[in-house]
């Protein structure tokens, strides 16, 4: 089978094909076809002819460039208008959040500064916490910030409370002290 039977065609031309090749061709009547005229038309008017065809395809594909190149530009423009929108938009939205952030920063000092201060009973000095129980502060504080604690007296305490205590002690010690107590203590 012949390229020429499978593709529809009586013959076939490489390109670049001479003129007098092209004109050898068409002399050639085509099998099953009405054979053409024996005269043919000239070279300038095969090369006129073949000018206006390809000068009507380029201006086919110029108007259709023209057209594609409009859609361009209007999509650039909406593009544009689209760009301009979203720079107004995040600059109100980024004014929107800075406020927002200045708030929420107001409100945390506000909690920190509530948060800080502990009711504490002005007579035992316990400490109330978040559920209304009241502890000792060294509950309190432990449970709070795993401290621990250990104790002493300060030098006015052991003035105020000790010392007391220990004079009472010597007095129960002294010889009127002992009859009171038969073991003699």
């Amino acid at each position: 089978m012949k390229l020429s039977d499978t593709v529809g065609a009586d013959q076939f031309l490489a390109k670049p094909a001479p003129i007098s090749a092209i004109l050898d061709a068409l002399q050639i009547p085509a099998v099953g076809r009405m054979s053409r005229p024996s005269t043919l038309p000239d070279d300038a008017l095969i090369v006129q002819q073949y000018s206006a065809v390809l000068v009507a395809k380029l201006e086919e594909k110029n108007t259709e460039l023209q057209q594609a190149l409009e859609e361009t530009r209007r999509a650039n423009n909406r593009i544009q208008e689209l760009n301009v929108d979203l720079d107004r938009r995040v600059r109100e939205r980024t004014a929107e959040l800075a406020k927002t952030n200045d708030e929420l920063t107001a409100s945390l000092a506000e909690v920190k500064q509530l948060n800080g201060l502990l009711p504490i009973c002005s007579y035992c000095k316990n400490i109330r916490d978040d559920q209304n129980y009241w502890d000792s502060v060294e509950h309190y504080i432990t449970r709070h910030t795993n401290t621990n604690f250990s104790h002493g007296i300060c030098p006015a305490c052991y003035e105020k409370h000790i010392t007391p205590m220990l004079k009472e002690m010597d007095n129960e010690a002294t010889p009127g002290a002992a009859a009171a107590h038969p073991d003699g203590l």
